[in-house]
């Protein structure tokens, strides 16, 4: 194994291990829904920080594959939410509130080319190491698929 190959690696596993150890097993969120109203879940990554799970009391379990996941802003453009950035702070979804709190993460779904899930944050904090987790996660999953990529070529 030469320095270069174990360069690379070492870029793949350190974040990965930072990450792990930084991210809630589990943690309480909300999920923004059609209409504005927003429901209660809890967010799951498995063990490989691979696959991305979002449970809803009720409803059946969503998982996605980080692979998957096209982009993540920290704002609702270009979602179906985007008007909640209008209204006024009384409202629990106003856009203050959004500004602080909201995580929009675009994927590739089988139905769609493009679809969107919008969490809601506990805490400006959460929002940022949330959307910061997810940006790492995401450039390690780009690093580690070129290869392969370029492999099937």
């Amino acid at each position: 194994m030469g320095p270069a190959l174990l360069s690379k690696m070492d870029m793949l596993i350190w974040p990965c291990a930072l990450l792990y150890c930084c991210l809630p097993v589990a943690a309480a969120v909300r999920l923004l829904v059609p209409g504005g109203s927003s429901r209660a879940c809890t967010y799951l990554f498995d063990k490989a920080l691979r696959v991305f799970t979002i449970k809803v009391d009720g409803e059946p379990t969503f998982a996605l594959q980080l692979a998957d996941v096209l982009d993540v802003k920290k704002d609702l453009r270009g979602t179906p939410f985007a008007a909640l950035m209008d209204l006024p702070p009384p409202h629990a979804v106003s856009g203050e509130q959004l500004k602080k709190k909201a995580v929009s993460i675009f994927y590739r779904s089988p139905k769609q080319d493009k679809e969107v899930l919008v969490l809601l944050l506990p805490q400006q904090y959460d929002q940022e190491r949330f959307y910061a987790c997810m940006k790492i996660l995401r450039w390690a999953l780009e690093i580690e698929m070129k290869p392969r990529m370029n492999a099937d070529i």
